[in-house]
């Protein structure tokens, strides 16, 4: 049986370990005060630095579960390949995300 390893942002692996141990993400999106971003764990968009100074700041952030389209493309890739997927995720009682993709694998 072969299988992938799916994640998302609340992950704390980097692109290097990612990439070596071949492990995906489906990345949570964040607004600041009505300007979407998509929270990549890589940084490529906000740094940390500057994601804390904008709280710093005042502003509000508002975060969001990964979208359902994001996790519908990588069950179903995995699937048509013949690959189960092994989703690892934080706990239900602090993210959304993980039952919406528990929903969308049982769907799948």
């Amino acid at each position: 049986m072969s299988f992938s390893i799916l994640t998302d942002s609340t992950c704390d692996l980097s692109g290097q370990i990612r990439n070596e141990y071949d492990v995906d993400y489906a990345p949570m999106r964040f607004s600041v005060e009505g300007e979407d971003y998509i929270a990549d764990i890589d940084y490529k968009t906000l740094s940390p630095h500057d994601f804390y100074e904008i709280m710093r700041g005042g502003k509000r952030v508002l975060t969001a579960q990964v979208p359902g389209i994001e996790f519908e493309n990588k069950f179903t890739q995995n699937a048509k390949n013949g690959v189960d997927t092994l989703y690892i995720a934080c706990s239900s009682e602090l993210s959304a995300s993980v039952n919406q993709a528990v929903k969308i694998a049982q769907e799948v």
